[in-house]
């Protein structure tokens, strides 16, 4: 299902996020929102740890 206007899609962005973090690619921990990491660990995208090395918190 699309977003619709104004909405942010948080399985895109999440997914977005979690190939970056699988990757090692520099991710600056303002990038991702408090929001953003609870949808990431809550759907399994990212664990704890990935989010704690790049300096992010849920």
């Amino acid at each position: 299902m699309a977003a619709r206007s104004g909405e942010i899609d948080l399985d895109a962005l999440g997914a977005l996020f979690a190939a970056k973090l699988a990757s090692g690619t520099y991710v600056a921990p303002s990038a991702i929102s408090p929001r953003l990491a609870r949808h990431m660990l809550a759907s399994g995208l990212a664990s704890a740890d990935d989010l704690r090395r790049v300096g992010v918190t849920a």
